[in-house]
């Protein structure tokens, strides 16, 4: 065997050799690697079980909690809602956890930035099961509680909050831009979503809710420019069990009445619904 053949296998016995220990390596890494996620698929199940008792004594708490608070089982149904006087009325109802002899129970409620409770009388339907119905102001929000007077003192505990204002505020939000763009060019924008499903319905029928119209008024130094039915010019108007959305987009050539004259713009945004509430918007404008 020559120099050249002894060098050769040689080297091919280190080649072999070392590819050897490789596998071996890569082997042990593999497992490594098998049991690093076996690890992990351990960790995360003990997170998940961490996770369940957590939610299982938050439970727990509340219904603990809830046993021990003096009004149970508060609720409320919208008997109905009058556009005109802009109201809705409300059955307020709730069971005492106990009742001392001699309490009389009491209804007070007040405006949020009121000082003063107004005081209602409440019925007695039976047991310590007891109910309001009232008339209240769709442009406010209230809070509520339940009042025990005796010889011996009163106790009281917070009922319900009502937040009319708020809901109705926010019940019907839209976005409105008009902007400037120059020879007679007004660009439009208007996003409407009416919220069909809310805390306080103004009604059992979500359909009365709908839509049923949707105009904009397009002001130019003070003077009505244009008006614009969006209900009928909107590009999309899709609805599902919960919420209405209308968008309008359009660029309106207006250069015959304005000519290339820059000026104070405005963009009124009124949409109706199927009660006849009715929701106003004064659009952002630029130039």
């Amino acid at each position: 065997m020559s120099k050249k053949d002894i060098i050769l296998y040689g080297l091919i016995g280190i080649l072999l050799i070392v590819n050897v220990v490789s596998l071996n390596r890569m082997n042990s890494l593999q497992e490594q690697m098998q049991i690093n996620e076996d690890l992990q698929n351990q960790i995360q199940n003990v997170e998940y079980s961490v996770q369940d008792i957590t939610a299982q004594l938050d439970q727990k708490l509340t219904e603990f909690n809830q046993k021990q608070q003096w009004i149970q089982g508060e609720k409320y149904n919208v008997l109905q809602s009058n556009r005109k006087q802009h109201t809705i009325d409300v059955r307020l109802k709730w069971r005492l956890k106990d009742l001392q002899k001699g309490e009389e129970v009491l209804l007070l409620f007040r405006e949020y930035d009121e000082n003063q409770w107004t005081e209602l009388e409440v019925t007695n339907e039976n047991g310590l099961n007891y109910y309001v119905n009232h008339t209240f102001s769709l442009d406010e929000n209230y809070e509520t509680q339940v009042v025990a007077v005796s010889e011996e003192g009163k106790r009281s505990e917070d009922l319900l909050q009502l937040n009319f204002y708020e809901q109705m505020n926010q019940r019907m939000p839209t976005n409105a831009f008009v902007h400037q763009a120059g020879n007679g060019m007004f660009d439009i924008n208007v996003d409407i979503e009416n919220h069909l499903v809310t805390e306080f319905p103004l009604t059992a029928n979500p359909e009365e809710l709908k839509i049923t119209s949707a105009k904009a008024k397009l002001l130019f130094n003070g003077q009505v420019l244009r008006e614009i039915n969006l209900l009928k010019d909107s590009e999309f108007l899709q609805h599902d069990n919960y919420l209405e959305t209308l968008r309008y987009n359009n660029m309106l050539k207006l250069r015959e009445e304005i000519g290339d004259e820059f000026g104070k713009v405005e963009l009124h945004v009124t949409v109706e619904d199927g009660l006849g509430f009715t929701y106003e918007t004064i659009g952002h404008s630029e130039k």
